[in-house]
C-alpha cells in the first residue's frame, strides 16, 4: 500500500518529527508513506489558496484516491477510516490525503477529490493535523491487521 501525505507549510518540527516516523517505521512493511511539503504562498487569502492548491494538484496522479482533510469533511470512527483505506488501496494505485494551507484549498481541489474528512470539530495547528493523521493512519492499519492496539 502507497500513502503520499501532500501538506502545505513548514518542513516537520523535529519535536512532532520524532513521533510521527516513529508511527511511519512501525507499518513500514506494511505501508510505504511518503510526505509531500509545499511552502506557504505568502499571499492574499483568496490568491494563496488558489496557488497553493494548484501546486497541490500538480502532484496528484490520475489513478490516486484522494483524501482531503477539511473542517467541512464528514467525520468518521477509526473502523470507517479504516474501510475507506483498505477499500481504497484494492482499486487505486494510492492514496493521497491533502492537508491544505491555513486558508484551506480552493473550490476547485475540493470537487476534485474522492473523499473529505474532517478529523475534529476543533482547529488544530499544521503540526499536531500532521501527527494526528500519522497515528490514524497507523490505527486504521492496526485495525485491518486485527492487530490489539485499537480498543472498541
Amino acid at each position: 500500500m502507497n500513502i503520499l501525505i501532500i501538506t502545505v507549510g513548514k518542513k516537520i518540527d523535529d519535536n512532532y518529527k520524532k513521533l510521527i516516523l516513529d508511527y511511519k517505521k512501525r507499518i513500514k512493511h506494511q505501508v510505504n508513506i511518503e510526505w509531500c511539503f509545499i511552502a506557504n504562498s505568502g499571499l492574499e487569502q483568496k490568491v494563496a489558496r488558489t496557488q497553493e492548491s494548484s501546486c497541490i494538484a500538480s502532484k496528484i496522479k490520475k489513478d490516486d484516491y484522494t483524501i482531503l482533510l477539511d473542517e467541512r469533511g464528514k467525520m468518521v470512527s477509526n473502523e470507517e477510516l479504516a474501510g475507506i483505506i483498505k477499500e481504497s488501496s484494492s482499486k487505486y494505485k494510492r492514496i493521497v490525503f491533502i492537508i491544505g494551507g491555513a486558508y484551506g484549498v480552493d473550490d476547485t481541489l475540493r470537487k476534485n477529490v474522492n473523499y473529505i474528512l474532517k478529523l475534529s470539530d476543533l482547529v488544530f495547528p499544521h503540526e499536531i493535523v500532521r501527527l494526528i493523521l500519522s497515528e490514524q493512519i497507523y490505527r486504521s492499519i492496526m485495525i485491518l491487521s486485527n492487530h490489539p492496539y485499537h480498543h472498541k
